[in-house]
């Protein structure tokens, strides 16, 4: 259970790399958290 709730590493697929309120921000967010 551990490996779901304390994830070493993800997978994003299909993500924008220009700014704005959707994936972008996700990602920014992923990097900014250690990701």
């Amino acid at each position: 259970m551990k490996h779901f709730m304390e994830p070493q590493s993800v997978a994003i697929i299909g993500i924008s790399r220009r700014s704005g309120p959707d994936s972008y921000n996700l990602m920014e967010n992923m990097i900014n958290y250690g990701y």
